[in-house]
């Protein structure tokens, strides 16, 4: 079964997009911070990492940055706050960094679902070639 890791720092976001994945079938984790989500990573081997940009402790650009070295084939979903002020940068920077899709908060669970399907589709190409 597919491994899905959530970093994301607010609790009532962490938690609907953990319930909502696991209610169509997904296996998920869960992590606060970026510290936690690294351990988690090694601990747990995911597919796909959706990760928060601003968080304490580590950020989401340093996770990206930490996945794309470490951990190359993990397919990377970053997600950041309409309410935050430089959003488009960090959208942008998380895209050079590495990350494969951007979502804006707040999002459709809807465009989630799309985007972890495609995500998920993609690693598994990559893993059969």
């Amino acid at each position: 079964m597919k491994q899905i890791l959530i970093i994301e720092d607010d609790e009532s976001v962490r938690s609907v997009l953990k319930a909502v994945l696991e209610e169509v079938g997904y296996n998920t984790v869960v992590a606060e911070d970026g510290s936690e989500g690294i351990k988690k990573v090694c601990k747990h081997h995911p597919q796909l990492v959706i990760t928060d940009i601003v968080m304490p402790e580590k950020d989401g650009l340093e996770i990206i940055r930490y996945l794309k070295k470490e951990h190359p084939s993990v397919r990377i979903i970053a997600i950041t706050s309409k309410t935050w002020i430089d959003k488009y940068d960090c959208l942008r920077q998380a895209k050079l960094f590495g990350a494969h899709k951007i979502l804006e908060k707040p999002f459709l669970m809807s465009n989630v679902l799309d985007a972890v399907k495609e995500m998920l589709a993609l690693h598994r190409e990559q893993c059969n070639n």
